[in-house]
């Protein structure tokens, strides 16, 4: 009877203790300078300080779990399951996590958690806000390493478009450093190529805009250029004025050289080196767009070459080719240099003539007519080639580029039934 008295009382007393700890417990996770929470091994929160939810706004009624506080746990399931191991293995773990609440804010948060197992397992969690000041330091030390470290060609300039900074990927890119370069304006190492005033164009466009992005040709030391992708973005101080600007480049160069081979080998004729159809046909455009413009004419002269089958079919396609080779070498020592000459295809020529007029462009077909004609022969055989052409005009024919060349393609054949190696107007102006 007396051991079970006393076995009674001192479960007496351990209940009151435990009592008593579990009221103490709960007055102190109110007060706590710290904030403290307990979660389940799932991260659920089951309580939280008072402090805690009024500095962060939550509401105690519907308490979220910690995956829905913090932004990292919240899009990485794998870094949860990492966490919870690493708690049941080790019975503690310290983290920083970005903590965001019902304003969607946003507090960095150093943590500590702790595995307590009894009465039941769940994690006691000691959260300490990290001074808006601390991340502010981070962030101007993490800035400046970028800047720093960055591959990216970047400069600093001040509210005047004075170079103010540059990194090393900017000295290594332009062979500037900072001193050759520290109280210059930009426009000191802008080139004038790819804008008429390339100095003007980039003041004007940064005294309007916060932002700016376009290609500039970049000067180097070596007086070389390069092509740049600049991007331009304005720091701004607490009333929102330019306090200062931050320029990144990159070297576009290979991009451009790419861009260029892609084009030519889509615009240019590549056994002529003339340009091809599609190029053809946007000359012709821009040349009646120009015509219309400044009030001159345009002809379309439309060629194809007499006897030139009779080459491949005798000599074979090798020579065939020779043949159009020369050809194009030829066309082009007929005209000037503001005109146009193209291959549409097989042994048919194109040439735009831009502000002539009738008696220049007869005498232009003419001399074409006497420059190509050739002769090809072997040691038994000798054959001729030579050139018909059909000529349009603009905008006395009319104003389509499409109708201007077939109307050159049916005055061509009209030449041909007349005899061969001559011209044909489609209508004679």
């Amino acid at each position: 009877m007396r051991k079970s008295l006393k076995a009674y009382s001192h479960w007496s007393r351990l209940n009151r203790r435990a009592k008593i700890s579990a009221e103490k417990q709960a007055i102190a996770i109110q007060q706590w300078p710290v904030f403290r929470l307990i979660t389940d091994l799932d991260f659920g929160i089951i309580k939280a300080s008072t402090g805690f939810l009024n500095t962060f706004n939550l509401n105690k009624d519907h308490l979220p779990s910690l995956g829905k506080l913090f932004i990292e746990l919240a899009n990485d399931q794998a870094l949860c399951q990492r966490l919870k191991k690493q708690l049941l293995e080790q019975g503690i773990t310290q983290q920083r996590f970005t903590l965001t609440n019902l304003n969607l804010s946003f507090q960095q948060i150093q943590c500590q958690a702790e595995l307590i197992h009894q009465p039941s397992p769940h994690l006691i969690w000691r959260l300490q806000a990290i001074p808006q000041a601390s991340n502010h330091l981070e962030l101007a030390s993490l800035t400046a390493q970028i800047f720093q470290q960055s591959s990216a060609a970047m400069l600093i300039m001040d509210a005047d478009f004075n170079i103010v900074s540059v990194n090393p990927a900017f000295s290594n890119t332009t062979g500037f450093n900072l001193a050759e370069l520290q109280g210059k304006s930009i426009t000191q190492i802008c080139a004038n190529q790819i804008h008429t005033d390339s100095n003007q164009y980039l003041l004007q466009k940064l005294s309007h805009n916060r932002f700016f992005n376009d290609e500039l040709l970049i000067i180097c030391k070596n007086k070389q250029y390069f092509p740049a992708q600049v991007y331009v973005d304005a720091l701004v101080d607490t009333v929102q004025r330019a306090e200062y600007y931050l320029l990144l480049m990159l070297d576009i160069s290979v991009q451009k050289q790419r861009e260029s081979e892609l084009r030519y080998h889509a615009e240019v004729d590549p056994l002529t080196k003339l340009g091809n159809r599609k190029l053809l046909f946007q000359s012709l455009e821009n040349a009646i767009a120009s015509a219309k413009r400044f009030n001159y004419t345009v002809a379309v002269l439309f060629l194809d070459l007499d006897g030139f089958k009779q080459i491949n079919d005798h000599f074979g396609h090798g020579k065939g080719d020779d043949v159009l080779q020369e050809v194009a070498e030829r066309l082009q020592k007929c005209v000037r240099q503001v005109d146009t000459v193209g291959r549409l295809g097989g042994d048919e020529f194109v040439v735009i003539l831009n502000g002539t007029s009738k008696d220049m462009i007869a005498v232009t077909a003419l001399r074409i007519i006497d420059f190509l004609t050739l002769i090809v022969k072997d040691q038994t055989t000798e054959l001729q080639v030579s050139a018909s052409i059909g000529i349009s005009v603009y905008p006395q024919d009319s104003n389509s580029p499409i109708v201007l060349l077939k109307y050159a393609d049916e005055a061509m054949y009209k030449a041909k039934e007349q005899g061969k190696s001559q011209f044909c107007w489609h209508f004679e102006p």
